[in-house]
């Protein structure tokens, strides 16, 4: 599994240093993703585990999304980053995906179809996260956020630690709301 997740990094390293001339006009340039994270210290005491690694194409996403990498690319997907933040006091994690779609539209398109007959467990905690948003206990103690806003989608997922607690689906919601706010500065805020 290291070995795997050395080559995705190092996949993602390399696409990460191509110059700007090389990538398509529609897919962001890696910093433009990076900037839209929480780095150390920004999200109080969760720590980011490890580098992130953003996927520009089939090969490398299908390492993190096994079988549902063409999903994503038909619905306009351009780019993913992905990154992982650990509680030391706790040992609870959360799992941060964030999209970069073609457009808006696409957005929402990919937001109501990954969301399809689920049910909220959210509350007015959750109004100022994107342009629509979805909140679920997926199974005791594992919360997971999807929302859109702008050309992004967002799923986050939070778990172990103190399994069932409220911070657990705290913290999902504390990341939400950073990220919410890093795509308002960047110029993606909600109609």
């Amino acid at each position: 599994m290291a070995r795997i997740f050395h080559s995705l990094a190092l996949a993602a390293v390399i696409a990460l240093s191509l110059p700007s001339s090389s990538r398509p006009e529609d897919v962001p340039a890696p910093q433009d993703l990076l900037s839209l994270i929480p780095r150390q210290g920004e999200l109080g005491h969760w720590k980011p585990e490890g580098e992130p690694v953003i996927c520009f194409d089939e090969d490398c996403l299908a390492g993190f999304i096994d079988g549902a990498a063409p999903f994503y690319l038909e619905r306009g997907v351009v780019a993913v980053l992905f990154q992982n933040y650990l509680d030391p006091h706790t040992g609870a994690e959360l799992k941060l995906e964030l999209y970069r779609l073609r457009g808006p539209e696409a957005a929402r398109s990919l937001f109501q179809e990954a969301v399809l007959r689920r049910t909220s467990a959210g509350g007015e905690d959750l109004q100022h996260l994107g342009e629509q948003r979805i909140l679920e206990e997926a199974l005791h103690g594992v919360w997971i956020l999807h929302f859109w806003q702008g050309a992004h989608f967002v799923r986050i997922e939070g778990y172990g630690g103190q399994r069932g607690t409220v911070p657990a689906r705290s913290a999902v919601i504390e990341l939400g709301s950073w990220l919410s706010r890093a795509l308002c500065a960047s110029g993606s805020k909600p109609r």
